[in-house]
């Protein structure tokens, strides 16, 4: 929350079975979600801008 300076992350994967989710959310493959959690951690300033 602003008030307590605390940076909360959401993100949520749009598929359109669990297979495709598997696949954006593994970080051997597409990895959208690692990808999502990278983006929340700079925005917070805490993240790798690599």
């Amino acid at each position: 929350t602003v008030q307590d300076q605390l940076a909360i992350g959401n993100a949520i994967l749009t598929t359109e079975d669990e297979e495709q989710a598997l696949d954006r959310a593994d970080p051997s493959r597409r990895n959208n979600a690692g990808h999502a959690v990278d983006a929340a951690l700079i925005l917070a300033g805490i993240g790798q801008d690599t």
